[in-house]
């Protein structure tokens, strides 16, 4: 009996075969070694985002980091998938749901959304909500929301838009007690006959918390006029 012959691999696809699962590997390793640097390495007061506002501010206005509206957001890591969008988000000062996520049996990778709250006088008068990875694209991204919010500060400063605190005492008159959000926007949904429209304009957008409910109180962010008043 004629004994047969095992047929061969070429060479370049062995080459390519041993290739590809060597990068599989180690794109996987990758992602658990990063798992562990971030767990080692948490910030969520990023210092490049400050530095970005203060180079782009003029000193038009005061910021600080807004720990209750800021958010972890996790990434499950597995060794034979790479990494599982789970979605698991946790807030920045809920120490306890965030270490116990750190601390468990799964591997994690994450990115922080971090708030910032903007102060003329004592007062807020804008938010803004930045995802940072140290990408030219994500700092190219803060520069110009800061260049916006300085500007805001500006007409605000120059008596084109009310001040902070005229349109707290504005919203404070019509009932509002626990402001819990204020920010100058250039538009906002404006509720209509089952559905809400949303109207281009510069803005004082205010919410309180009522319960399990939310009122907002929309007014003209030039003269306090009010634009909008409901409840969800």
């Amino acid at each position: 009996m004629q004994k047969r012959t095992p047929e061969l691999i070429p060479m370049d696809q062995m080459v390519k075969f041993q290739e590809s699962n060597i990068m599989k590997k180690n794109i996987i390793l990758l992602f658990i070694l990063c798992s562990y640097f971030l767990q080692a390495q948490v910030k969520l007061n990023n210092k490049s985002i400050d530095s970005i506002i203060i180079e782009n501010s003029c000193k038009c206005f005061d910021f600080i980091f807004n720990k209750e509206n800021s958010k972890v957001v996790f990434s499950e890591v597995t060794k034979d998938e790479g990494i599982v969008p789970t979605k698991l988000s946790v807030v920045a000062n809920d120490s306890d749901g965030f270490n116990l996520i750190m601390n468990g049996e799964k591997e994690y990778v994450y990115f922080v959304i971090y708030n910032y709250n903007f102060i003329i006088n004592g007062s807020v008068f804008n938010s803004a909500f930045f995802r940072y990875d140290k990408s030219l694209n994500d700092i190219e991204i803060i520069k110009t929301v800061i260049n916006n919010i300085n500007s805001t500060c500006s007409k605000i400063k120059k008596g084109k838009f009310i001040s902070p605190k005229r349109a707290e005492s504005i919203v404070k008159q019509k009932g509002f007690e626990n402001i819990f959000y204020q920010s100058i926007e250039s538009h906002f949904s404006k509720p209509e006959l089952h559905h809400f429209k949303s109207v281009t304009k510069d803005v004082w957008i205010f919410r309180e918390q009522r319960g399990d409910r939310v009122r907002t109180m929309v007014l003209n962010a030039r003269n306090g006029k009010v634009l909008s008043d409901y409840t969800q």
